[in-house]
């Protein structure tokens, strides 16, 4: 494939690059040249940026209408048919690009807003951002198999939102229902009551065998009610999240966003020098 094919074939997906990264607030990208000949939905790189043609209007027009606009253009003096050229140049493009809407290249980055939340990923997270929304999209293939996992959310954020995650989390069944990173032993009284926490205290450890966990044994430490007993602590199951959180971190809350709403987060508070 020559130059001029390959540069003509990749034109759409150049403007829907540049549209997307809001290249495209005014009008300085529209080759508003008049020229009936000229190919459609080129782009060429000129010492000014890219100039992008869409139709040639003037090939619709009578030829001394082509003629006279082009002498006009040429000595500087404005026309309609230049001002019809810049007017439509955007609508023109969208048209040719709607193929990329709901791509990571789509030039209208707010269609993807609808695509992410479906799929989990709140406004308060991408906030209608162009450059996450994209990544966004870019990554659902590979993140839609590990959604309500935790270390799945946490790598779409990094990766996505640039969010930094400073917790220590474990869940089953990547980690034991018994953790010890965090220690599942230091986990404090928060986010249920106590009626909750009793319909809890059975846990099945086999098909046959029945075992009752030592009753809520509440006291403070550190300014925190904790519960657990450290001999024979209450598991976790395959609905919780348990999360080590220092005081001085913000708490993850988006991270929280991303998990389904059947989650149950458990919460141990880390001392500093952990």
């Amino acid at each position: 494939m020559s130059d001029k094919k390959l540069q003509a074939s990749i034109a759409p997906l150049q403007w829907s690059c540049d549209a997307a990264q809001g290249k495209m607030t005014k009008l300085d990208w529209v080759d508003g040249t008049i020229s009936p000949y000229a190919t459609s939905f080129r782009v060429q790189d000129t010492k000014a940026g890219k100039k992008y043609r869409h139709r040639p209007y003037a090939a619709y027009l009578p030829k001394v209408m082509q003629e006279a606009s082009k002498m006009a253009q040429q000595n500087g003096e404005p026309t309609v048919l230049e001002g019809l050229l810049l007017a439509f140049a955007k609508v023109e493009w969208l048209l040719q690009t709607r193929r990329f809407y709901w791509s990571p290249m789509s030039p209208v980055p707010s269609l993807l807003a609808i695509l992410v939340e479906s799929m989990g990923v709140d406004v308060e997270l991408h906030r209608n951002r162009p450059d996450v929304l994209s990544r966004l999209v870019a990554r659902m293939p590979t993140w839609n198999p590990s959604r309500g996992t935790v270390q799945g959310a946490k790598d779409l954020l990094v990766e996505t939102i640039e969010d930094e995650v400073p917790v220590r989390t474990a869940q089953v069944p990547k980690d034991k229902p018994i953790p010890i990173d965090p220690d599942i032993t230091q986990e404090i009284f928060l986010c249920r009551d106590g009626e909750w926490w009793d319909r809890r205290l059975t846990t099945v450890q086999n098909p046959v065998e029945e075992q009752v966990a030592t009753p809520v044994q509440m006291r403070v430490s550190s300014g925190f009610v904790q519960f657990q007993n450290p001999e024979n602590p209450m598991p976790l199951h395959h609905e919780d999240v348990l999360v080590g959180w220092k005081l001085a971190d913000k708490f993850p809350t988006n991270l929280l966003r991303l998990l389904p709403a059947w989650i149950s987060i458990r919460v141990v508070v880390l001392s500093k020098d952990k």
